[in-house]
């Protein structure tokens, strides 16, 4: 099904900010903030320990991911300006900006119980469990079968255990699918809770944001003077290539020897 809003977690001391002003706002609500409480509350986006917790990683580690910070804040910025109603840009007004408003819903994570450090109290938080990316499907060249006979099948159903274990020992390697075609897919993909009581789980769901991209191609095609004379199907292949090397840097970090400390699952899974 295609996803109505566009889902964004954020800390709870966004909630609580909001919730403990003068006149309150939930947390899906937005007006045109006046200083000091806009200053205060743009401090609040601009704090990494509120972002999602995708987000923070990217950005901690741009630069070993393929990213310029300097355009993540950008991009992180602009995002905001837009939904406090306060873009700089002259053909944006408050109007245009509660039709984005009205495709976001911000979120906050279940708040958890604080565990009392030797230093200082910190929350125990809701432990990863793994990271699940679900790729668009290969067609791969269908594997000859040859004809057996009644008396070989013995042998046969041997070779195919043996077989069956040499993948098994081999799931680390990464396949070589350079020269695979990808199968057609429909610009819609199943939302599904990643997070649970005592869990939580990243999924990347690559057919999902191929399509965004498209549609973020296809608005600065439109928009931007400069790639007015590039090939439409020539940006947007350029877009994807670039957004999966960051995807597949991005999935290292959590691999054996990747950067961060705790080695976490990765799943690969193609589902049309």
């Amino acid at each position: 099904m295609k996803c109505e809003k566009f889902v964004l977690t954020v800390g709870h001391a966004i909630e609580d900010f909001l919730t403990g002003l003068e006149k309150p706002l939930t947390l899906n609500e937005m007006r045109v903030m006046r200083e000091p409480n806009y200053s205060k509350f743009r401090e609040l986006l601009a704090d990494p320990a509120n972002w999602d917790e995708p987000l923070r990683e990217m950005r901690m580690h741009a630069d070993q991911i393929g990213l310029d910070p300097k355009i993540f804040d950008m991009v992180l910025e602009c995002f905001w300006d837009l939904y406090c109603k306060k873009s700089s840009h002259p053909d944006i007004g408050v109007k245009k900006c509660e039709g984005l408003i009205q495709r976001v819903k911000l979120q906050v994570p279940p708040r958890v119980p604080v565990v009392e450090a030797e230093e200082e109290a910190q929350p125990a938080g809701i432990p990863l469990k793994a990271i699940v990316r679900i790729r668009i499907p290969f067609n791969r060249p269908k594997k000859e079968v040859e004809e057996v006979e009644e008396g070989d099948e013995s042998k046969q159903n041997a070779e195919e255990k043996k077989e069956e274990k040499k993948k098994d020992e081999d799931s680390e390697v990464e396949e070589n699918t350079e020269d695979f075609d990808e199968i057609e897919v429909d610009d819609r993909a199943l939302c599904i809770a990643t997070t649970g009581e005592n869990y939580k789980i990243w999924a990347i769901h690559q057919a999902a944001t191929r399509w965004i991209r498209r549609d973020i191609a296809k608005e600065l095609k439109k928009s931007l003077p400069e790639l007015q004379s590039v090939d439409q199907d020539d940006l947007t292949e350029a877009i994807d290539n670039e957004a999966e090397a960051v995807e597949k840097n991005f999935l290292g970090l959590f691999k054996a020897g990747g950067a961060k400390h705790k080695e976490v699952p990765v799943f690969d899974f193609e589902i049309n």
